[in-house]
This record gives structure tokens, C-alpha cells and sequence, in this order.
């Protein structure tokens, strides 16, 4: 379960020039992929470059390869703030969950999924399987129509975050089906230096009915 916070939307331009290209044969955001020596750019002074596109999160893997980490939020955001990340059970209820932090992932599809379909009308969720695979629940799945859904995956250089091992929030009313694993967090404001706009066509990943 990842606590991934939206915050305020900042205003946002695109830069002139874009981001090189450079592509390798695996190019997908493991902490075991190799990438060249580019140091990871901060944002320019108009902001994050605007991307677009699944592709466009590969190029950005092969180009600086586990030196990143993803955000995923309805709207682009300039500066990403901490927010207070929580668990929900099915009752309604919410958990806090550590202290407020940007949360994120070294791989995308968690933040796609999340740009996607956090705070739309649809519940959403995520299950983790002992095995270690995901699979991805929204409720109406098979019959409403996602096709206009659009979200942004924001891209941040990894050293402003920390690996840090939680507990289960307090109060929590379901046992684990598998242990909590480390999660990268930051406590304080970060900038992301590209921002993707991604669609439903850009999560290749099945979606099954959500049944909380």
C-alpha cells in the first residue's frame, strides 16, 4: 500500500528545448538498471519540462536509470508539499499513516495508476500478493468509460528522499497479507524537473472491479 499525496498545482511552462535521448535495453525504473553519467537537471527556471506519454517515462529511465523516482497526481504540480498519506478500510475509516512526506516510487505504473484514478468519483485500490505482483481494482472497471482520464506523473532526482520502513498505521483493522515493505519518502518541499502527462492507454496493466 503507498500513501502517494497530491498537492496545490502550480502554474507550469514548458521549457524551449527537451530532454536528450538516450535509450537502452532495458529501461524500467529497478533500482539494478545502469544508466550513463548525466547528472539528473534540476527544474529550469520556468519550471518542469512538460512530457507526455509512457515512452517519454522510458526515455527518461534509460537516461538516468535509478537516480529517479515517480509521483503520480491528478493535476501538475510545480513544487510537490508534504501531505498527510493515510490508509482507508472499507468501513470509511482513515489511518494516519507516518508523518506528512511526498511519497513516491522508483517504478511508474503505481504512479500512472494513481494519476489516473485518485480522487475521481471511481473507488480505487491496490493489492500487493505475496509474490510480490500487483493487481490494480477500480470500481465500474469493464463498464465505465475511462478514455478522456488524464494524469501526471511527476519525475524527482531521488536523493531529496529517504528509505524508510513503517509501521502498520495504529488502529489498523485488517491483518497484513504480506509484510509492509520500505517505502522513499521526503519531509520536506521538493521540485520535480519534468512532469509526463499520461493517459488510460498509457497503463498496459488489467483493471479489475473494485470489491472493497
Amino acid at each position: 500500500m503507498n500513501g502517494l499525496c497530491d498537492g496545490p498545482a502550480g502554474r507550469l511552462s514548458p521549457l524551449d528545448q527537451d530532454l536528450p535521448r538516450m535509450l537502452f535495453d532495458d529501461c524500467h525504473g529497478a533500482d539494478s538498471v545502469v544508466a550513463p553519467s548525466i547528472e539528473v537537471p534540476r527544474a529550469g527556471a520556468n519550471g518542469p519540462v512538460m512530457l507526455s506519454g509512457r515512452e517519454e517515462l522510458d526515455n527518461l529511465i534509460a537516461q538516468y536509470g535509478s537516480r529517479i523516482v515517480f509521483h503520480g497526481s491528478r493535476v501538475p504540480i510545480r513544487r510537490l508539499e508534504p501531505r498527510q498519506a493515510s490508509w482507508k478500510d472499507g468501513a470509511g475509516g482513515r489511518f494516519p499513516d507516518g508523518e506528512p512526506a511526498v511519497c513516491v516510487d522508483v517504478d511508474y505504473d503505481v504512479p500512472i495508476f494513481t494519476a489516473l484514478f485518485k480522487f475521481r468519483s471511481s473507488p480505487h485500490g491496490i493489492d500487493i500478493h505475496a509474490d510480490g505482483t500487483l493487481t490494480y481494482k477500480v470500481k465500474g472497471a469493464g463498464t465505465d468509460d475511462w478514455r478522456d482520464y488524464t494524469g501526471y506523473v511527476h519525475v524527482v532526482n531521488k536523493q531529496h528522499f529517504e528509505l524508510v520502513e513503517l509501521e502498520v498505521p495504529d488502529g489498523w483493522p485488517h491483518p497484513l497479507v504480506v509484510p509492509r515493505t520500505p517505502e522513499w519518502r521526503a519531509t520536506s518541499e521538493v521540485e520535480p524537473f519534468a512532469i509526463v502527462k499520461v493517459t488510460v492507454e498509457d497503463f498496459p496493466h488489467p483493471i479489475i472491479d473494485y470489491d472493497p
